[in-house]
């Protein structure tokens, strides 16, 4: 694990870095250096519109998040930390108005004890000026 110091924001995605600052203890979005596969669709079916679809693999360096003994979240056995799928669909109504719908998956691998799938969506609307 690493201090991100200044760099403790959702980078990719709200429902991660929430869920892995609950289960680490952790700053919110201070995570651990976590490897990934990251195929990404990305698409602009009409003007004002863009769609994006992101696969993500997630993997971790080490067994256990720290150097202590075993939490009771973690297996303490394995390395594969879930399937994280992304879906983001942003339209601009007009020049000072945009909307974004973003909806979050997460199958969680043998790096956790807990298998229970997390979703997450967000709807927003954005008035500029």
């Amino acid at each position: 694990m690493f201090d991100v110091l200044w760099g403790r924001w959702p980078q990719w995605s709200e429902m991660l870095q929430t869920f892995y600052s609950y289960v680490n203890g952790n700053a919110r979005g201070q995570g651990g250096q976590s490897p990934y596969a990251s195929p990404n669709l990305e698409r602009d079916p009409i003007k004002g519109m863009n769609f994006s679809l992101t696969y993500n693999a997630l993997f971790a360096d080490q067994d256990v998040p720290t150097q202590a003994t075993v939490p009771s979240d973690f297996t303490g056995t394995g390395n594969f930390r879930g399937h994280y799928l992304q879906s983001v669909l942003k339209y601009k109504f007009t020049k000072n108005l945009s909307g974004l719908l973003m909806g979050e998956c997460l199958f969680p691998g043998d790096y956790y004890t807990s298998r229970d799938v997390m979703d997450f969506v967000r709807a927003e609307v954005t008035f500029t000026f």
